[in-house]
């Protein structure tokens, strides 16, 4: 470890296999998991695009403007330092300069620096703390309301080691600068209904996956009928806790979760294919009839048209007929002789006259 100048003490120049990842990243570990060193660095590798990263130090170096932020922690009579903010530039670095490093993320042909710019990537300036108390501020402002924001599943975890530290919710939104609304709340409280359904399932679902929008279900549990359909009481969304769906709803919480990302490992079966469709999916859940057609295997289109009841499907069903009927008159008489669009023809007109007369009855 060396020093920088005296000016700027509280700014140290410290190697890079001196630096630790963080298992507490909320972007990196799953809830309870401890992960080693080289599984962390594989998982950063795999699932975020670090190429550009390292293509980019090893022509520049590293920029001292933005310093590691870390905390010293002793691993057995070594000082070593954990990197709480700037995981994926150290990982860059690791894969970069070491090939054992380089083996575990599987990553191939990577640059070699000149020895110029190796001089400038190691050792690198990094901001030590004494504790993770001194960051927490920063690292909430920074990446839930911030210039660097997460996505909601790793803003959901770090609110949750928030709470487990023993932090309130009202401390948490002044923390993370999100004092008014719900969002803390449902963030968490989407959190504590996957590790519920990932406890409860035969298999969990893989929340690294790409295939895994934790969005979806944050978004879902804005619906009241949604929150019925899974046993929620209004007072969860204020205060939520863990495991929060009841015993008596937990198979309703595996339908949901196969209803937002399909069965763990089969993320094509999905019923919801995109965000604005969960509106449609809560509105299914309000009705027994259209909820009972999704459960026998209907996609959510027919389904959610069975919970806006008979009338509205069969005005839709027939407006929509009218207009394909239109459209067909504008091209008929290019093809008066084609006898198979004339046998349809007649099918429609069939159709369309036995349809009058039913109504009119």
């Amino acid at each position: 470890m060396v020093k920088r100048k005296e000016e700027e003490q509280d700014i140290k120049m410290i190697y890079v296999k001196d630096l630790l990842l963080d298992y507490e990243n909320p972007r990196l570990s799953t809830a309870g998991e401890v992960t080693s060193q080289e599984q962390l660095l594989k998982q950063l590798y795999m699932r975020y695009d670090l190429d550009p990263l390292i293509y980019s130090l090893s022509e520049n170096g590293y920029f001292s403007e933005e310093p590691l932020i870390a905390v010293e922690k002793k691993v057995g009579t070594e000082v070593k330092f954990m990197v709480v903010e700037g995981n994926r530039r150290l990982a860059a670095l690791k894969i970069l300069l070491f090939d054992d490093d380089r083996k575990s993320a599987g990553a191939k042909g990577i640059p070699k620096p000149s020895k110029e710019v190796l001089a400038r990537l190691n050792p690198i300036p990094v901001k030590v703390y004494a504790s993770r108390d001194e960051i927490v501020s920063y690292l909430g402002v920074r990446h839930i309301v911030g210039v660097k924001p997460w996505d909601a599943l790793s803003k959901a975890k770090y609110i949750e080691q928030l709470v487990k530290k023993g932090s309130s919710l009202d401390e948490v939104k002044e923390i993370i600068g999100m004092k008014r609304g719900d969002v803390v709340q449902r963030w968490l409280l989407a959190l504590y209904v996957v590790n519920q359904a990932n406890s409860i399932a035969d298999e969990p679902w893989q929340e690294a996956s790409k295939d895994f929008k934790f969005s979806f279900l944050y978004t879902s549990l804005g619906y009241q009928s949604v929150r019925n359909y899974l046993g929620l009481d209004n007072n969860v969304i204020v205060n939520p806790k863990p495991n929060p769906v009841p015993k008596k709803s937990r198979e309703n919480l595996i339908d949901h979760m196969k209803d937002l990302y399909g069965p763990p490992g089969r993320p094509e079966l999905h019923k919801v294919k995109e965000s604005r469709k969960i509106s449609e999916l809560a509105s299914v859940y309000a009705t027994t009839e259209a909820l009972d057609v999704l459960r026998a295997g209907a996609p959510l289109e027919e389904a959610y048209s069975r919970s806006r009841g008979e009338a509205v499907v069969l005005l839709d069903l027939v407006r929509g007929a009218s207009y394909k009927l239109d459209e067909a008159n504008a091209i008929a008489t290019h093809h008066k002789k084609n006898p198979e669009v004339r046998k349809f023809a007649k099918r429609c007109l069939d159709s369309a006259q036995h349809l009058y007369e039913t109504l009119e009855d």
